[in-house]
């Protein structure tokens, strides 16, 4: 078991170094990251913290500024390049692997089980090798630290109903401060929609209430969020409107939407999405299709077992 956990540990490593070689020799890829790269670089230059600028002139409303804080910080420190563009995002990927591995041995505790650890470094090598993870994992965007955002919050929920210090009671808020000045409100639904699922379906509710300080971790995280809201609103007013009701609201009901300043709602057919999720998770979900076709039993096996150590953690 330990010689097949360092051998893991080892490729896990060698991908993301790998990752981060590719992030210093390969130019920006498209114009979304060469658009993003733009905006800190006018963030870093200017001094203005408080709006993403698309152009001189023109807010970008598109996006919190998170990202670009810590791109225009990269900026700053390494000078205008493609690796300083990327590298905080390569962090952030970073950070999302190390919780998935946290997660995956709390879900699975090396006391009961020995190969838990097994387990959690081939989760963040899945990770790490699936199509869009690996390019993701260091792109001038904002997804990566949105995906942090909402893996801090789910994980250290479960954490937390497993036993986990106190401390993850309060990361969970700090993943929802992350994801709202990442991607914004989504961070909700995305997050607190299957917690709040799971909590009806189990009958948790006074569980989870002591388990999570709501109050006091939800006035924590306006504190740390709501003043950029506002603040943006005030020096470019509409914000609000576009961005809240716009971004989270039409393009999402309105078929067509012709209010997006920043590209096209609905370019594609309604249900593509899950094609490009099949692309995305290659070669795994090529692997899981195959296995799933001819290894019926197989799977079925191991998900079994999977049942079987959760119950037995349960029970200890």
């Amino acid at each position: 078991m330990v010689k097949n956990n360092v051998s893991l540990w080892g490729l896990l490593i060698i991908i993301m170094l790998v990752r981060l070689l590719f992030s210093i020799v390969l130019p920006f890829a498209d114009t979304t990251e060469a658009r993003y790269a733009e905006i800190a670089r006018i963030m870093a230059g200017s001094g203005d913290w408080i709006t993403p600028w698309f152009n001189d002139g023109i807010p970008f409303w598109g996006k919190p500024p998170l990202s670009f804080w810590l791109q225009a910080i990269s900026f700053n420190i390494f000078g205008f390049s493609e690796f300083a563009g990327r590298f905080p995002s390569w962090l952030a990927s970073v950070g999302i692997i190390a919780m998935i591995y946290r997660i995956a041995i709390s879900i699975f505790p090396i006391e009961i089980n020995s190969n838990a650890q097994n387990y959690g470094v081939l989760a963040g090598l899945i990770y790490a090798t699936s199509t869009l993870g690996f390019v993701s994992s260091a792109t001038v965007m904002t997804d990566t630290f949105f995906t942090l955002g909402v893996v801090l919050t789910l994980g250290s929920f479960i954490i937390r109903i497993k036993g986990g210090h106190i401390i993850w009671s309060w990361i969970f808020f700090v993943g929802l401060v992350i994801g709202t000045l990442s991607k914004g409100p989504l961070t909700f639904v995305i997050t607190l929609v299957p917690i709040v699922v799971w909590t009806a379906l189990f009958k948790r509710w006074s569980e989870i209430w002591k388990l999570l300080p709501w109050v006091s971790g939800s006035i924590l995280m306006l504190i740390l969020t709501l003043p950029w809201y506002l603040l943006a609103e005030l020096k470019t007013p509409g914000f609000i409107d576009y961005f809240i009701v716009g971004e989270h609201f039409k393009r999402f009901v309105v078929s067509g939407w012709e209010g997006d300043l920043y590209g096209n709602a609905h370019d594609y057919q309604r249900g593509t999405i899950w094609v490009f999720l099949i692309f995305a998770s290659l070669p795994w979900s090529a692997i899981i299709l195959f296995q799933s076709m001819f290894s019926g039993k197989h799977v079925i096996s191991i998900y079994t077992r999977l049942q079987e150590n959760h119950k037995k953690s349960i029970n200890n």
